[in-house]
């Protein structure tokens, strides 16, 4: 991710000057920032010198005497694959004031280090599938398993309307946690101008497609306000962005859009396909499932879906024995937890790794027990009069089930309000009481 070269640069003692057509370069020795603001002109200019160079090295081109913000987005057109805090680190090493700047050169090589290990897509698909949360996963084990195409593309279509359901549920958990920032932009998300509300009573994959679109584009818009990492990190209860980064993706809503789209067509238009057709389909959603691969490979890993279990609180911190939903293995594993909030025991988390705080997911996915009684995950499917459908695509001896569920009634509300009555409309607003001792 660093160029070879990075402790020879962190030496150096280059400056900075802006050309005729406002582009910024590290190779010439003249008046840096740092001698301007009378700072200590060597350790100022070096640590802008290697933000200039690793800039030209990511880019392809030197950066442009231009905001801080403006900088950062320009970085991430020309690369887009790259991690958003590593655009970060290095346009902060280029920042005007050596204030804004790190503070020495330990800690830009701090910053630097990769979070953790990314995976490609020629590992295969089986340590993939092992970083995600098991409702994925098990969609995965099935498909891999599965010599008939038909069946693998069914498999395929399935795992990228669960991915849509379970990416949105993600985003709208950690945008409904801040009441604040649910209230500014839950129209926006549900109720937009000129358009039919986005109702989740009967979920659709196309309404998640849309609502994780929706979610994505207000999660990227706060990622490039100032504060606006520290913000998301907050709200998913996370370490880093690198999760809200890749949901929030353009191309991972692009791909939800194409295989929602040949679902439709597929599954709704034409006659009888053969052998030769599925083959030819197959290539296609495995075209989608390998760009998936690469968009989301390192994202998940840092990350554990537990379900919470039996907890004791002892000074402060709660001990949790937490069942791990994790991988595409269906004999679920308990471990012991220290975390510092309690946990509801119907709900479901995500936990980054390092945290003493979990992110509640909404209640669109579950781990019930139907009449089997065996434990199994669940997507939400539709409200069913004053029960929920639920559908499981891996717990094939019970893959339905309807159920009551409060909280998720108590949520749709939250989202869409119910209009107002006609008598409530009407109803004439009461006056205050004036206070006692008060004059109108």
């Amino acid at each position: 991710m660093v160029p070879q070269k990075t402790s020879e640069h962190l030496r150096a003692s280059r400056c900075e000057e802006t050309n005729p057509q406002g582009w910024i370069s590290a190779t010439r020795t003249i008046i840096r920032p740092a001698k301007k603001a009378r700072c200590h002109p060597r350790q100022g200019g070096a640590l802008f010198s290697l933000g200039a160079v690793l800039y030209e090295a990511l880019a392809g081109e030197r950066p442009a005497r231009v905001p801080g913000g403006a900088l950062a987005a320009r970085l991430r057109a020309a690369r887009p694959d790259i991690p958003r805090s590593l655009g970060q680190t290095v346009c902060c090493l280029l920042a005007e004031s050596p204030d804004e700047r790190p503070p020495n050169a330990d800690a830009v090589l701090e910053a630097l280090k990769p979070g953790r290990v990314y995976r490609t897509v020629d590992e295969g698909l089986t340590p993939w599938a092992d970083t995600l949360p098991f409702p994925l996963a098990s969609i995965l084990w099935h498909y891999d398993g599965e010599p008939d195409p038909a069946i693998k593309i069914d498999y395929l279509l399935k795992f990228f309307e669960a991915l849509a359901q379970f990416v949105a549920t993600v985003q709208l958990s950690a945008c409904v946690s801040d009441d604040g920032f649910f209230a500014i932009n839950r129209c926006a998300w549900f109720e937009g101008s000129g358009q039919r509300p986005l109702d989740l009573g009967i979920a659709t994959f196309g309404a998640w497609v849309k609502l994780s679109e929706l979610l994505g584009g207000t999660i990227r818009d706060l990622l490039d306000t100032g504060d606006g990492m520290s913000r998301c990190c907050q709200l998913f209860v996370a370490t880093d962005t690198e999760l809200a980064d890749a949901l929030a993706s353009p191309e991972l809503a692009g791909i939800f859009q194409h295989a929602l789209h040949r679902r439709n067509d597929w599954s709704g238009h034409g006659g009888i396909a053969g052998q030769h057709l599925h083959r030819e389909r197959l290539t296609e959603v495995e075209d989608l499932l390998d760009r998936t691969r690469a968009l989301l490979g390192w994202s998940f890993e840092p990350w554990t879906l537990l379900k919470p279990g039996p907890m004791t609180l002892s000074r402060g911190v709660f001990d949790l024995t937490a069942t791990i939903l994790k991988g595409p293995n269906s004999a679920f594993r308990k471990k012991q937890i220290q975390l510092t909030q309690a946990l509801d025991a119907g709900r479901l988390y995500l936990l980054n790794d390092g945290n003493l705080r979990a992110l509640e997911l909404a209640p669109f996915v579950r781990v019930l027990a139907g009449q089997t009684g065996q434990d199994a995950c669940y997507f939400c499917n539709r409200l069913e009069g004053a029960g929920v459908r639920w559908v499981s695509y891996h717990f094939h001896a019970e893959p339905e089930l309807v159920l009551p569920d409060e909280d998720l009634h108590d949520l749709l509300v939250k989202l869409v309000p119910p209009p107002a009555t006609e008598h409530e409309t009407a109803r004439p607003r009461r006056a205050p009481e004036p206070e006692p001792g008060s004059s109108l």
